[in-house]
């Protein structure tokens, strides 16, 4: 039946240093060596910088991936995301949690323009920035081989299902959902 599925994953993400990808990984989870990195760690914002950014929020979570930490010479520091900036979507697909991050990772390939809508530090106004995707280790997606990261893709999925023939699964992730 999974051969007739294509599948879109909502709501999860990762953190990534290196050349590897970290956020949200648990000891049982399956790596694969390879996979797409933001060369960025990031996560969920608190409450107050949530107010002080002005940050919109979807029930207790607050819209974005505040990053904390940048890799030297690494895809986002080449894009200008700096310590402090907050990642409010990658390629339409917002970011509300640690898991959203990993998801679009999972199903994006390593050399991916990606358009990034980032909430600067201190001057808090948004800017959409380019940044093409690193080489990172991202998690196998519990035996799910998903195509598509989430809502910002939905329109996509739909249309490749019909002209596939096939079932789109939409599958929730993350402790955060």
């Amino acid at each position: 039946m999974l051969d007739r599925v294509l599948a879109l994953g909502v709501m999860a993400g990762v953190l990534v240093l290196g050349d590897a990808s970290y956020c949200c990984l648990s000891i049982q989870d399956e790596v694969k060596p390879r996979g797409a990195a933001l060369a960025a760690a990031t996560r969920i914002p608190t409450a107050d910088e949530a107010n002080a950014y002005g940050l919109n929020r979807l029930v207790d979570c607050a819209n974005g991936q505040y990053v904390t930490a940048v890799q030297k010479g690494g895809s986002a520091e080449k894009a200008g995301i700096r310590e402090g900036d907050v990642i409010l979507s990658l390629n339409a697909n917002k970011l509300y949690s640690c898991d959203d991050l990993q998801d679009f990772l999972r199903v994006m390939k390593p050399g991916a323009r990606v358009e990034v809508i980032v909430k600067r530090a201190r001057a808090f106004n948004e800017e959409k920035v380019s940044l093409t995707l690193g080489n990172g280790l991202v998690t196998s997606g519990n035996g799910i081989d998903w195509q598509y990261a989430g809502p910002g893709q939905l329109d996509s999925a739909i249309a490749a299902a019909k002209t596939e023939g096939k079932l789109l699964l939409v599958g929730l992730a993350g402790a955060d959902t």
